[in-house]
């Protein structure tokens, strides 16, 4: 009866305004914000690259090539500097949930561990915030390796690098790789972080879970907040090796 009167196909949502996009008035004073992240990280490529178009050793880049460049160089400068911002954010939050989980009654293991609004939504928010930017972080290196390689170097198909190996981080497992991008991936689309405290003698350390269903016995389903030190290390070193890579490559042009 309700359908009826509303209709076959009532709104989700009632209909609201909308407004056009305008752009600012002259008066408008526009800063814009600069900020120095103070490493290396993009420079070694962007040096390369413009050292072989004036040595004409590589032909002028498409446009859209050389601005994507320039946009995922950017990109990585930034993500590489920020990226231990959020670590730091990360164990400070940990800190309070841990020490929360230790001095609890090991009577009341099975029931959920409060630790407030004020701890827990800030908490939340910086480890989803950590974790997707690390897999941002890798997929924009590898899209700038491709683009380099595939787009500016022209390396036919049979002697380009694959993706998968592209991807994979140094020292860190592939079974845990892709751990880590299914949570990322579920924080994205799908769900909130489920987290859970572990306790192994005198020490604790953070479950994420990576869905509903995880077996602790095997390891399966959720990623170690250990171990987010070894792949932030693991992605760094990638990320210098394979602009290293790419520089040398744009540097034996035509020698």
């Amino acid at each position: 009866m309700l359908i009826r009167a509303l209709g076959r196909n009532p709104p989700l949502f009632a209909p609201i305004e909308v407004r056009k996009m305008t752009g600012l008035p002259a008066s408008a004073r526009v800063l814009t914000v600069s900020y120095l992240a103070g490493h290396h990280v993009g420079f070694t490529l962007r040096a390369a690259l413009n050292s072989a178009l004036t040595d004409g050793r590589l032909l002028p880049l498409a446009p859209e090539d050389d601005e994507e460049i320039n946009e995922r160089v950017a990109a990585l400068h930034t993500k590489r500097a920020y990226l231990p911002v959020l670590v730091r954010r990360v164990r400070r939050g940990w800190e309070p949930v841990r020490d929360a989980a230790l001095a609890r009654d090991p009577a009341d293991d099975e029931y959920g561990l409060d630790i407030g609004r004020g701890v827990g939504w800030g908490f939340v928010a910086d480890l989803e915030s950590l974790l997707t930017a690390l897999h941002s972080t890798l997929d924009v290196v590898v899209g700038l390796a491709i683009v380099v390689e595939r787009r500016v170097l022209k390396v036919p198909s049979a002697s380009q690098t694959p993706d998968a190996q592209l991807r994979a981080l140094p020292g860190i497992s592939a079974a845990e790789q892709k751990l880590f991008l299914r949570v990322r991936g579920g924080f994205m689309h799908n769900y909130s972080a489920w987290l859970a405290v572990v306790i192994d003698g005198g020490g604790g350390d953070l479950a994420i879970l990576t869905h509903g269903k995880r077996d602790y016995d095997t390891g399966e389903g959720y990623v170690l907040l250990s171990r987010i030190d070894a792949v932030l290390a693991a992605l760094l070193h990638h990320v210098d090796a394979l602009e290293a890579s790419l520089a040398e490559r744009v540097n034996q042009l035509g020698r």
